[in-house]
């Protein structure tokens, strides 16, 4: 029991000179000194290494502008803002930065058509041809419309012009085709008095008889543009040969003022005249001559009819009368 402890205990104490004599080996290597031999040593024989610039990792372009903040921190010229260009699948756009925080592409991302799509021509207005090219992915003109007509189908055009006391209007239509049709009538005159033009004429007729016969009267424009009065109805005419309307009158030829002829059922002017309604006499003679009309009031005297187709109130004396 005693060696065994003695053994343990004098192995301990070899381990340990040994760990002490690497230990001086040690110190020795560090101070130089090899064998046991020591000296100076050179600053020859001091191996140092070189100094190298490590990049401040915040800052790799070093403008001064930290990482985070720098919208390309690999580029000294490029800081807290920037723009840049992009492209989508409807166009180009913009892409920008700032305080390092680069906003989405701005390119249109609806479009009806792609930047690589051909011209196209589309219908214009007046029916004309437009020529359309892609931009932004939206068709877009390119140039005016060209062929075009001379007016849209279905506008109206208008035209006046003076006319009497007014004016009036006519109108035009565009066709299928882009052109103007031709011009209407003229409308009414419009604007001034009644609606017509100085010195213009308006007719209008009826039937008259039993003879199938009609007949006219008329009026005219007064220079105030008012029609003027209806004239009285003309003589009737026409029909199966009658020359006037059953019991119509008219003043016997050549006696206008105290007589009158009367139509008969067969549309003609009867031959004998009579005295008008208040006519005692007629002024005229049978024989055609003014004043000519005569009778006897007592022997030997007589009294002429007067142009107011009543006797005169004296009767004078005559001889070879034969009153």
């Amino acid at each position: 029991m005693t060696y065994s402890s003695f053994s343990r205990e004098g192995r301990s104490l070899s381990s340990f000179a040994l760990f002490l004599t690497l230990l001086a080996g040690l110190s020795a290597c560090a101070s130089g000194t090899v064998g046991g031999d020591s000296g100076p040593t050179s600053d020859a024989s001091i191996d140092t290494a070189p100094d190298v610039d490590v990049p401040d990792p915040n800052d790799r372009d070093e403008d001064g502008i930290p990482l985070a903040m720098d919208c390309d921190d690999n580029n000294p010229s490029i800081g807290r803002s920037a723009q840049r260009l992009c492209s989508g699948a409807c166009g180009d756009g913009v892409e920008e930065c700032m305080n390092g925080v680069w906003a989405p592409c701005s390119a249109p991302t609806d479009c009806d058509c792609n930047p690589a799509d051909p011209p196209r021509e589309v219908e214009c207005g007046m029916c004309g041809t437009q020529r359309q090219i892609c931009q932004g992915g939206t068709w877009t003109n390119d140039g005016s419309c060209s062929g075009a007509g001379e007016c849209s189908p279905g506008e109206f055009d208008e035209q006046s012009e003076a006319c009497g006391c007014g004016s009036r209007m006519r109108t035009r239509s565009c066709s299928a085709r882009c052109s103007w049709g031709a011009w209407g009538a003229w409308g009414e005159c419009s604007g001034g008095g009644s609606g017509c033009s100085p010195g213009e004429t308006d007719s209008e007729s009826r039937g008259c008889g039993s003879c199938g016969g009609s007949q006219m009267r008329s009026r005219t424009c007064s220079d105030t543009c008012d029609w003027g009065a209806w004239s009285e109805w003309g003589e009737c005419g026409g029909g199966a040969g009658g020359a006037c309307a059953p019991g119509d009158t008219r003043p016997c030829p050549g006696r206008e003022s105290c007589s009158h002829q009367t139509c008969t059922s067969s549309c003609e002017w009867g031959t004998a005249c009579e005295l008008n309604a208040g006519a005692a006499c007629d002024h005229v003679s049978d024989s055609g001559v003014a004043g000519g009309r005569f009778q006897c009031c007592g022997g030997g005297q007589w009294q002429f009819c007067l142009s107011s187709c009543q006797w005169s109130p004296a009767c004078e004396a005559c001889s070879g009368c034969g009153c």
